[in-house]
């Protein structure tokens, strides 16, 4: 019986200690925001093999303003796949616009991450830590700015792997206890 036991998780950890198995993911953004030189241009769709840093649109900054604001952003996730249950899952995260001069304006995502069916979409950190993007001014890359963020899902290999090791672990546990 230990031989199968152990020839059993032997073979458990084999199989599932491969690399973990790459999601593709399906996605789109779009945005509402209320301010006249600075534009998103959303992604229609996008494919990305998880885990993976990926675009989530371009700001891009016209006009040669030198105003200060602060506006309400807020970017919708919509993944088509993989599917959750019946559809698409979309969720949003909020941030602002703020600028002082059109050289210093910065979008700051206050909710910075969503989750779904499973696959975690988090804004990357600007330069200055803030999770979100520093807007170029015109005169630089055109006024293009890009919108990173992480793309992750769980590594179904680990977990496997962790519920075979707990198996064992149990096993070995209960025939102490039944040898008393």
């Amino acid at each position: 019986m230990k031989k199968l036991t152990l020839t059993l998780t032997l073979l458990a950890v084999a199989l599932f200690s491969t690399a973990a198995m790459a999601t593709d993911v399906t996605y789109s953004t779009s945005c509402t925001s209320g301010t006249e030189t600075i534009t998103f241009g959303g992604l229609v769709a996008a494919n990305a093999s998880t885990p993976t840093f990926a675009s989530l649109g371009n700001f891009v900054v016209s006009g040669s303003g030198s105003a200060t604001f602060s506006v309400p952003f807020t970017l919708t996730i919509t993944q088509s796949a993989p599917p959750g249950g019946s559809g698409n899952l979309s969720s949003s995260v909020s941030g602002t616009i703020t600028s002082s001069t059109q050289s210093n304006a910065e979008v700051i995502f206050s909710t910075p991450s969503v989750t779904l069916g499973g696959v975690t979409y988090t804004i990357a950190a600007d330069v200055n830590g803030n999770p979100g993007v520093v807007l170029v001014p015109t005169g630089t890359n055109g006024g293009v700015s890009t919108l990173q963020a992480s793309i992750n899902t769980p590594e179904p290999a680990s977990l496997a792997l962790l519920g075979t090791g707990l198996l064992a672990g149990g096993s070995f546990v209960r025939r102490k206890l039944i040898a008393r």
